[in-house]
């Protein structure tokens, strides 16, 4: 999406996560593994927690891993213009 990031249950189409891009705070991989990556979010302020949260995937496929974060990143971009 353009200005948030959903993680669904792929059996269920169940809503697992979701963050607005300006909640994510950075993305990237291990050089060492980089089957292996995540993304850091912000707290939610209207749910009163605090602290940030790591999100660590696995993806089996290296091309897949790369168009994630990929897109994860030009999110940034997009969420520039409108915030």
């Amino acid at each position: 999406h353009d200005i948030d990031l959903k993680l669904v249950r792929l059996s269920t189409s169940d809503l697992v996560f979701k963050f607005t891009y300006p909640q994510i705070a950075s993305c990237g991989r291990l050089v060492q593994k980089p089957n292996y990556f995540a993304f850091i979010t912000e707290p939610d302020h209207a749910s009163c927690q605090s602290g940030y949260m790591c999100h660590v995937f696995y993806g089996p496929r290296l091309d897949q891993v790369r168009d994630l974060l990929s897109n994860i990143s030009d999110g940034f971009q997009r969420t520039s213009f409108t915030v």
